[in-house]
C-alpha cells in the first residue's frame, strides 16, 4: 500500500458511527489536500449487529477484502475526549489507541459527527445543498451545522489561518422553550414521562412521533403506533392533519434553534442541515413560513438573522466526506512539518 504520507495520491479509512447505523468508506485523494476525496467501497451497517466497533471494523475488512488504509478518521455520534469517546445514544466506549493497536493504523483520529460533517461543507458542491432560506452570507464568516437522525448533533466550522477547523460542540441538549400555548401544552404533555425539553427530544426523529403522540393525546384521539418517516410522509401528503399539525410545531421548533444558533456562534456563513430525518423534512421546511419566521424572530436580531442563509445538505454521506477530507488535511499537514 502507498504511504499516506506521499500526497500525490492515496487512501484512508473514513466511518460514520451514528446511535442507528455504522458507515464505512475509503476515502481516494489525489494531489491537492484540500479537494474533495471520492468515496468507494461504502457500506453501511445496524450498530445493533455488533457489539462493539472492533468487531464492526472487523467485519467490513472482511467484505471489502483488502487490508485497511494506514490512516483513519472516525466520525461519531458524542463528545471526544483525549481521542475516545462514549457514544451518546449507543453502549459503545471507543478508543483511538486500542482501534490503533489492533488493526495497526499509523494514525486513528475520533471526530464528532457533527465536526465532520461541518468540514464537508467546505468541499462538497453547491449542487449537494437545496436552499430553503436565502441570505447574504459572509463566506470568510463562521457557519454551523444541525443534524438530526436518531440525535441532534450541532458544530461550527470557522476560518482558522489559511484553512477551516471544525469545531464540536453538544448543543442538541440544549433545553428548548415552549414559544406559545400550544407548544406549551406538548412540552407540559412530554414532561409527564419525566423527560427534559431539550433539543434532541422534539428535533430528531423520535422527537417527530413525541410531538405527533402528545398532540394525538391532547385533542383525546387514540391513534396507531408509527415511524417519524410515516408520520413525516402523511403530512407531505396532506393525509393526516395530526401529522400536518406535528410537522409544523416541528418546523417551528427547528427554526427557534437553528437561529438561536445562528446567534451563539455567529454564524454570518450560513446554517447548514444534515441527516436523514432533515433531508425527509425538506420540503415542508421549504414551503413552510413557519421554519422562517421562527428563525429571524429574535427581535432587534431580526436583521443579523435574515442575511443568514440556511441550506439542506442532500448528499446522503456528508459524514463520510467530512472526516475523510479532516483527515486528508491533517496528513497534509504532518507531511509539512515532517518535511
Amino acid at each position: 500500500m502507498k504511504n499516506s504520507l506521499d500526497t500525490t495520491g492515496f487512501t484512508t479509512l473514513s466511518i460514520d458511527i451514528g446511535g442507528t447505523n455504522v458507515r464505512f468508506g475509503v476515502g481516494n485523494h489525489g494531489s491537492d489536500p484540500s479537494s474533495r476525496p471520492r468515496i468507494t467501497n461504502q457500506m453501511v451497517y445496524p450498530c445493533e449487529s455488533f457489539d462493539s466497533i472492533d468487531v464492526a471494523m472487523e467485519t467490513y475488512r472482511k467484505h471489502i477484502g483488502v487490508p485497511l488504509p494506514e490512516f483513519a478518521c472516525m466520525a461519531v455520534a458524542g463528545p471526544v475526549k483525549n481521542n475516545i469517546v462514549r457514544m451518546t445514544n449507543r453502549d459503545w466506549l471507543i478508543s483511538g489507541s486500542e482501534l490503533t493497536n489492533r488493526f495497526g493504523f499509523e494514525k486513528l483520529i475520533i471526530l464528532n459527527d457533527a465536526a465532520a460533517i461541518a468540514y464537508a461543507t467546505r468541499v462538497i458542491s453547491a449542487a449537494e445543498f437545496k436552499t430553503i432560506k436565502s441570505g447574504r452570507p459572509l463566506f470568510e464568516a463562521p457557519a454551523a451545522v444541525i443534524t438530526a437522525g436518531t440525535g441532534i448533533g450541532v458544530a461550527t466550522i470557522v476560518p482558522f489561518g489559511d484553512h477551516w477547523h471544525p469545531l464540536a460542540s453538544e448543543a442538541g441538549h440544549v433545553s428548548l422553550a415552549a414559544q406559545n400555548a400550544k407548544e406549551a401544552a406538548i412540552f407540559e404533555r412530554i414532561k409527564k414521562g419525566s423527560i427534559a425539553i431539550s433539543a434532541e427530544v422534539l428535533l430528531s426523529g423520535e422527537g417527530i412521533r413525541r410531538l405527533y403522540f402528545a398532540l394525538a393525546a391532547l385533542d383525546g384521539v387514540i391513534v396507531d403506533e408509527v415511524t417519524s418517516e410515516e408520520i413525516t410522509q402523511r403530512a407531505l401528503n396532506d393525509e393526516d392533519k395530526i401529522c400536518v399539525e406535528a410537522l409544523e410545531i416541528y418546523c417551528n421548533l427547528l427554526g427557534t434553534f437553528a437561529g438561536d444558533i445562528a446567534l451563539t456562534v455567529g454564524a454570518r456563513g450560513g446554517i447548514y442541515l444534515a441527516g436523514n430525518v432533515l433531508r425527509q423534512v425538506e420540503p415542508l421546511l421549504y414551503k413552510s413560513t413557519q421554519f422562517r419566521e421562527s428563525f429571524e424572530n429574535k427581535g432587534a436580531m431580526q436583521p443579523f438573522l435574515s442575511d443568514i442563509p440556511v441550506n439542506v445538505i442532500t448528499l446522503e454521506e456528508p459524514g463520510l466526506v467530512g472526516a475523510s477530507a479532516w483527515l486528508s488535511h491533517s496528513i497534509s499537514a504532518r507531511s509539512r512539518d515532517i518535511k
